[in-house]
Parts: structure tokens; sequence; C-alpha cells
């Protein structure tokens, strides 16, 4: 490596540098993640707080990054913030030489003298788990498969309603440009008093589904808007050349229900996806194939979601147990 480098914090101005890193690790991957104005949505505009960034430069150009940002969670009842592990890469050119480790634990002492933030969460991909769990002191708390349902294909027309039945009850769904108060009411209504979530108020929904339209996400009231029973988000997605309809996100989970997945899969097919595809938490598996989901076998999966994290002794327990945690695409951050 070159000797004039220097492992420092982010500073403002950076970000053109941090996507020119982004090109030069992945190229066009995701390229809505390529954009100024989605690295502002997920760094400047989280209403969370503000990121931690620790970069290597050298050569006049950011060469690595480590990246988290705060989120909160509901842990046992109770909110707390954690951090989100996210955007970590390195130049090709600078890759196996400990950058990584070097920078991730600049980041975990900065978030914690600096907001007390004591533990990490994340969603490692088969490559780079080795790293976290082996150099980091990360730990894995559930391997979360992908869930498919098949497209129900509806009459000559395509036209259906957009109607189901769950929690005993006659339910339909209505389109939504924006989550107002309304589902702050409905996130304190229903929201869980056991394990673990992310807290899902209106501030967290609207900077997650509707503040960046670039990703296409299609968010539905299900019953009325100025009273929701709960929501649903869906993205139509193209991968690896297949059409699929993402199941990212559903408030309370409680609506998963044979009626609404035969409604999920007459959209999927009206989209001329082949199915419908989601991530359920581990505590839910049994219930997913009961409502008509399948879990994708490994080999055809787009891609292994790992739930991994590290969290100090003064961190509640729950942080570290599968069956607390519940999880969708829309707590990831690929979906």
């Amino acid at each position: 490596m070159t000797s004039l480098w220097c492992n420092r914090p982010y500073q403002p101005g950076d970000e053109h540098g941090i996507l020119a890193l982004r090109g030069d690790t992945f190229g066009d991957r995701d390229p809505v993640r390529t954009k100024m104005s989605t690295w502002r949505w997920q760094f400047k505009d989280n209403p969370a707080g503000r990121p931690f960034i620790r970069l290597v430069e050298a050569e006049s150009r950011i060469v690595a990054q480590y990246a988290v940002i705060p989120m909160r969670l509901l842990v046992e009842g109770v909110q707390c913030v954690t951090a989100f592990s996210c955007d970590t890469m390195t130049h090709p050119a600078f890759q196996r030489r400990g950058l990584f480790s070097l920078l991730a634990g600049a980041v975990y002492r900065d978030m914690e003298e600096e907001a007390g933030i004591r533990g990490v969460y994340g969603f490692p991909n088969r490559v780079s788990m080795p790293g976290f769990t082996g150099k980091l002191g990360w730990s894995l708390i559930a391997g979360l498969p992908v869930w498919a349902a098949p497209a129900r294909p509806w009459g000559l027309s395509g036209l259906f309603p957009l109607e189901f039945t769950a929690e005993g009850k006659a339910l339909h769904l209505s389109p939504l440009s924006s989550f107002g108060p309304a589902f702050d009411g409905l996130w304190e209504s229903r929201r869980p008093e056991k394990g673990v979530t992310a807290v899902r108020d209106a501030r967290f929904l609207s900077w997650r589904y509707t503040a960046c339209p670039d990703f296409g996400y299609r968010a539905f009231c299900v019953g009325e808007p100025n009273d929701p029973a709960g929501y649903l988000v869906l993205r139509p997605m193209t991968i690896k050349g297949i059409p699929f309809l993402i199941l990212v996100d559903l408030f309370p989970l409680s609506l998963a229900s044979p009626s609404l997945v035969r409604l999920l899969g007459r959209m999927a097919a009206h989209e001329r996806a082949v199915a419908v595809l989601s991530l359920f938490p581990p505590a839910f598996r049994a219930r997913a194939r009961k409502i008509g989901f399948y879990p994708v076998p490994r080999r055809f999966s787009p891609k292994t979601f790992n739930l991994a994290g590290r969290f100090s002794s003064a961190c509640p327990p729950a942080l570290r147990q599968a069956a607390a945690w519940s999880v969708t695409f829309g707590d990831t951050d690929i979906v």
C-alpha cells in the first residue's frame, strides 16, 4: 500500500468520493444506490440520527469505507438506539490489507463514545460473513431463507378486488402516497411488547418507503386511511432476469393469512411476476408454510440473508436471540 494514506472520519463533501468508490467496487449493481439523492436519503435524512462513517484515503481518493446508521429498535417493549451496519466496501486494489477491521474498530469506538451506542447488527453476505464473525466479534443470530408464493392468474382482464380476510375481518387495500399521523396511532396500538423490532412509526415509514421514490416501493393501507388496521409495502423487481413481486413489509404480521397470500399472488400475476418473495422472522416459519409460502432452496435463492450482530454485555439479551427478532425485507439494506 502507498505510504500516503489515512484513516479518518467522514467530512462533508466526501459523499462524491464514496459514490466513486461504490462504482469501483460494485459497478452498476443496484443503480438506485449510485445516486447522490439516495446517499443523502440513507445517511443524511435518517430520522434516527447522524451516521458514523470511517474512510481510508489514499492517493487523493477514498479507497475504503465502513459505515453504520442509527436505528430505533423496540426491545422487550423498550425503545433503544442501536447501529445498523451498511455499505461496507473496499476498492479492489486495496483489499486484503486489514482496512475492514481497522475502520470497523474506529467506527465502534466513535459510536460508543459520541452517542453511547453499544450494539450493531446487519445482514452480512456470504463473502463478508467470515470477516464479521472472525475479526469483528460478531455472532450469527439467524439464517433467514427467502420464502416464495406462486403467482395466481386472474381471468382474462386481470382485474380483481383488493380485498382479503385476516384476523376474522374482511379488509381491503388502498394505495398510500404518504404515512400520516394515523400510522403513529397504528404503531402505538399494535406494537409488540415482546421481542425485537424496528420502530415502525410514521417518521420511520415515511423515510423508509416514500422519501426515496427511485426504489419504486408501492405502499398500501390495510383498512381505512384515517384508522388503519395495518399496511404493506410491495416492490416489483427482476432478479437474474426473472420478474418477482417482493413483499417488502407487512405490519402487523398477524395480517398474514391465506386470503392475503392469494391476493398477493394475483397482484404478482398482474405484474407478470412468477412469484411473491418475502422474508419472515424465524419464529414465523411454521405459520408461513400454513398460509401458502414455501422456502426457496438455498441453491436457487437470489441471496443468503444472515442476521448477525455485535452487542455489549449492557445490551438486552433478546438482541442475541433468533426467536425474538421480527424482520422483513424492509429491515435489510438490499430491498
